[in-house]
């Protein structure tokens, strides 16, 4: 065989390589970090040998976000991850952190194919202001605020990377209000949102079993939002007092799915919903459900549960 044939064969091979493994990134702070696997610079919270007063994480293979890589069967194309690092410009103490900041980072993820951002928690924990929900127009002064902030990295980030699939984690045990006010702009942009739930932690920080349990919550999400790329996940709910609503609001965000509400064309009145009127039995008889999981009034963690067995 000539060498020439040799080479187109070996490229060839390797280009079908390629294209079969899909590339994902990450964008964190120090949950995220370990020495030698972030660029140089980029604070780190994880070293090897490690600070055991600390942690008892020791190995790269022990992280999240390496787990997720090798039992996910990515290729790792980039992690732009750094310890105390926030969504917002706003730092501890006040102080500036545009040069840190999600935003300020998030061209250098490389190309990836999933996107995993890992934030939000230093917001909470410096005590930055939320400020208002903002989707637009967009100013230097605004992303001093955690909503304008987060808003305007996702829309970046949609807008930089097309074809990536976007997952927002959120850490457990945060300001409600940060919490809450990411749910929401993850539902206005369509990024799955993932809250993280029983991690365990040293220090803040997520040890050994609380790194297992955060790679196993994301490959969760990865493996039913993303492990089909043309399938498509819809929730359809009619809700008349709003519980379902909420359940189903929950469960698109943990799925990934898009939300469709179904409305009766005259909408009910409280007479129409009282069953304690004998003309309601009569008017609406009971539904004969098949057998399953009645989700209303779901906490978010068993949520996350079902759809993980429902894969």
């Amino acid at each position: 065989m000539k060498k020439n044939e040799l080479l187109l064969i070996l490229a060839a091979v390797l280009l079908v390589v390629s294209c079969g493994t899909p590339k994902i990134s990450f964008l964190g702070d120090s949950y995220t970090t370990f020495e030698g696997y972030i660029p140089e610079g980029n604070l780190v919270w994880y070293y090897c040998p490690p600070d055991t007063s600390l942690t008892d994480v020791s190995s790269v293979d022990q992280t999240w976000w390496h787990q997720v890589v090798t039992k996910g069967g990515y290729k790792l194309d980039a992690n732009e991850s750094y310890s105390g690092a926030t969504i917002s410009y706003t730092g501890y103490d006040g102080l500036d952190f545009t040069d840190r900041s999600f935003i300020t980072r998030l061209p250098r993820v490389g190309s990836p194919d999933v996107l995993v951002i890992l934030g939000g928690t230093n917001d909470s924990w410096a005590g930055a202001p939320v400020g208002e929900f903002k989707y637009e127009d967009f100013q230097t002064e605004d992303l001093y605020y955690y909503r304008p902030a987060l808003a305007k990295l996702l829309q970046d980030a949609k807008q930089r990377y097309p074809k990536a699939r976007l997952l927002f984690v959120m850490n457990s045990e945060l300001r409600e209000d940060i919490t809450e006010s990411s749910q929401e702009i993850c539902a206005h942009y369509g990024v799955p949102f993932l809250q993280l739930h029983d991690i365990e932690k040293k220090a803040g920080h997520p040890n050994v079993e609380g790194m297992k349990s955060i790679a196993t919550q994301v490959l969760s999400v990865l493996e039913y939002s993303f492990k089909t790329k043309e399938m498509k996940t819809l929730v359809a709910y009619f809700s008349a007092t709003g519980t379902t609503e909420a359940v189903a609001k929950d469960l698109a965000q943990v799925a990934g799915a898009t939300l469709y509400e179904i409305k009766p064309e005259v909408k009910y009145t409280s007479a129409d919903l009282d069953w304690r009127d004998k003309q309601f039995h009569a008017q609406y008889p009971a539904i004969n459900w098949k057998p399953g999981k009645l989700l209303n009034n779901a906490s978010k963690k068993t949520l996350q549960d079902w759809v993980a067995s429902n894969r």
